[in-house]
């Protein structure tokens, strides 16, 4: 009798153990590769758009993409990080690149070797805000002003919200990290790749797991878009932060888009929360353009 309870026991712990791990399982995904709004949106990108290393991307046809700058700290012609100009003299780039010296001048061109350099007159934030919340959500966003003129230079158009919310792939363009020919690093030439969208707005739960978006990814709900392409060691990279998530039309992207037909929906924010490669490859994290960031650009402006 007692063999028998000591069995159904183990029995009983054994069945909740294997519960218990299939919950676990359930709640938290291997990676950003099980997420199947990203496997599903990758079959939408055609080979040559990931063929090749802003990593993994592909160097841009000599002045396309001239509103992407890259941006320099003092006394330094390296674009350490990106951004666009979404008006005249006006770059948006990221919070974090400000705040941490990189603020001093824009490079206009296709690599930091051969652009023109700009010196900056004002950011926002302030140095002496950096350590304070400039959002609601103390998003990752800053702005760059310049008084000279920036000739044959555009401007980026922003994406309307419906336009986000339907987007499947978007495209990346930034002066960071890619692959050379003989299987180097390097930064400072114009690159773009296209990536998969997991979530545009942060808000839901993964399809098939318990887990919310903003627990697993780190974003913020919505304010922040999720992006990745699955197994191919494609990324947003170091020299990008700031750059531009840009959408085409009928909510997808290529390289083969007319540059003028792609807005703006996001800016280069951080590596997606516990990402399997922390540096670049694991996915990414974008600041989503979204009314409460149109109202900061618009008060910014306006000093």
């Amino acid at each position: 009798m007692r063999s028998n309870v000591a069995l159904l026991l183990f029995i009983g712990v054994i069945a909740l153990h294997c519960l218990c791990v299939t919950r676990a399982e359930e709640q938290f995904p291997a990676s950003i590769w099980d997420d199947p709004r990203v496997q599903e949106n990758f079959k939408l990108i055609e080979p040559p758009a990931y063929a090749g290393k802003v990593r993994g991307g592909s160097a841009v046809t000599s002045g396309r993409f001239s509103d992407v700058v890259g941006i320099a700290e003092t006394d330094s012609d390296t674009a350490s990080c990106t951004g666009t100009l979404i008006a005249p003299g006006v770059v948006l780039t990221a919070k974090h690149c400000i705040c941490h010296g990189v603020n001093a001048a824009i490079l206009v061109g296709d690599s930091d070797k051969t652009a023109r350099r700009y010196p900056v007159a004002r950011q926002a934030p302030k140095p002496d805000d950096c350590g304070q919340s400039i959002t609601s959500l103390d998003l990752d966003i800053g702005l760059l002003f310049v008084t000279q003129p920036l000739p044959n230079v555009g401007v980026r158009a922003l994406a309307p919200p419906d336009m986000i919310d339907k987007a499947q792939t978007y495209l990346i363009v930034g002066f960071g990290d890619y692959d050379t020919a003989d299987g180097r690093f390097d930064q400072g030439a114009k690159h773009e790749v296209v990536m998969a969208r997991s979530t545009n707005d942060c808000g839901g739960r993964m399809p098939g797991y318990s887990v919310t978006d903003a627990d697993y990814y780190g974003c913020k709900p919505g304010a922040e878009i999720v992006v990745a392409a699955p197994g191919s060691g494609r990324d947003s990279c170091p020299g990008d932060s700031g750059g531009p998530l840009l959408i085409g039309p009928q909510f997808i992207s290529s390289p083969k888009i007319p540059e003028e037909e792609l807005r703006l929906a996001g800016i280069t924010s951080r590596p997606v929360k516990g990402a399997a490669e922390p540096v670049c490859g694991g996915g990414g994290i974008y600041v989503r353009i979204t009314e409460e960031v149109i109202d900061w650009i618009k008060q910014q402006t306006k000093q």
